[in-house]
């Protein structure tokens, strides 16, 4: 939240000034535009040392390979998961939705 609380402050602070300004053309516009693409450049940056810090914290650091794999219960044929690229089990929305007015 440290870095969302001052980016909405100076946000609500030139949103303030173009309320007293009251010109049709946004003064205010360009410089918060210029700030906001570089805190957002910024920002994943900061939160993946962040993200670290915690890790190293909670002791999550190496856990990947310790989590379980993914839906142990679930069947369906092999498929190369397009986001991960494992291979998941993989059930079709047909059958899903079969099973689906089957059990209601």
């Amino acid at each position: 939240w440290k870095w969302l609380v001052p980016i909405g402050l100076i946000g609500l602070g030139l949103q303030f000034i173009d309320l007293l300004v009251q010109t049709p053309d946004n003064i205010t516009a360009i410089p918060f535009c210029i700030l906001m693409s570089i805190w957002a450049t910024c920002l994943p940056f900061f939160w993946r040392r962040q993200e670290a810090k915690y890790a190293i914290g909670w002791g999550t650091l190496d856990l990947i390979d310790n989590l379980e794999p993914c839906r142990p219960e679930h069947h369906g044929d092999p498929r190369i998961n397009p986001v991960t690229a494992q291979v998941e089990p993989y059930f079709p929305f047909e059958k899903r939705a079969w099973f689906y007015l089957r059990s209601t």
